[in-house]
């Protein structure tokens, strides 16, 4: 018996040698990069839109699975401009090995840097979204079959947005806004996990700008649909005619928040503002959030 398990573990060893030796022979010997005309070429049956890579495509397969895209932008809904809906200046994201092998999805780290999102609305009221998985090849592709499938774990080691910039234009409306700088940074992301959430961007209107600076310990269960922050503090620099006094800070912050939004509840404790040199406590209670919108 001793000498049966001895040469299955010695089986065992050799498979996972020979497997982690062919992906590394893998790794060296596939470029994604041969297949650019192939991915965009898809993307423009999927979505209408013609999607351009000018930066380098990665693949590692060993230790880690790396998935690293550079400068990269998707073209904009005819009518609003020859400028990109979308660009950005590198993606990465990083997958555990070992758990593929038994066919579950484990995001070690997720990176986006240098976004530029262009959003806009006409004066027709037409947005420059609403066309996007319009394609002819979407049309009459059979729906995926339930199970089967990977599971995917949403717990993500580490989570980086930088230098991130969103401006929404609405010709309708006549108004105009840029959300610039944004910054999002968690560790330990999970579902049911609490972990350290840090947010910062800068927002400006027509008469008004304001800077933002956000902490807080987040917990989110995407499954049941609840979510709760705990000691939020935000900080909140604004400037401009329509801010009061023309300039100065507000300070936000709050013990905890739960919002159950399958049950349509909002609790909100322990909540303090300081602004204008008034400063106000309290607490909010909600209840059918959504049944009279």
């Amino acid at each position: 018996m001793r000498r049966i398990l001895k040469l299955l573990g010695i089986v065992v060893a050799a498979v996972i040698v020979l497997f982690v030796a062919a992906l590394v022979v893998v790794g060296m010997l596939f470029d994604p990069n041969d297949y650019k005309d192939d991915i965009t070429a898809a993307v423009g049956r999927a979505t209408g839109r013609t999607l351009t890579l000018d930066g380098e495509l990665k693949l590692e397969l060993f230790p880690t699975v790396r998935i690293g895209v550079g400068a990269a932008s998707i073209s904009n809904a005819p009518g609003f401009g020859n400028a990109p809906m979308a660009r950005i200046r590198s993606a990465e994201l990083t997958l555990a090995l070992l758990p593929l092998l038994m066919q579950r999805i484990e995001i070690d780290q997720a990176r986006l840097e240098g976004l530029e999102l262009n959003l806009a609305r006409d004066a027709r009221g037409r947005n420059n979204w609403q066309d996007l998985g319009g394609g002819a090849g979407t049309q009459g592709t059979p729906a995926p079959a339930a199970g089967g499938g990977m599971n995917l774990d949403l717990s993500v080691g580490a989570i980086d947005v930088s230098d991130a910039r969103v401006t929404w234009t609405d010709a309708a409306a006549g108004s105009r806004w840029e959300l610039t700088n944004f910054g999002l940074d968690a560790q330990g992301f999970g579902p049911k996990t609490k972990f350290p959430l840090q947010m910062r961007f800068g927002l400006s209107g027509k008469d008004v700008s304001v800077t933002v600076d956000a902490t807080t310990q987040a917990t989110l269960s995407l499954a049941s649909n609840d979510y709760r922050l705990d000691d939020l503090k935000v900080n909140v620099d604004g400037r401009g005619k329509t801010w009061p006094g023309g300039s100065g800070r507000a300070v936000i912050g709050f013990d905890s928040l739960t919002a159950k939004l399958d049950d349509e509840t909002l609790d909100l404790q322990g909540l303090k503002l300081d602004f204008l040199g008034v400063t106000t406590t309290g607490s909010l209670k909600g209840q059918k959030l959504f049944s009279n919108l």
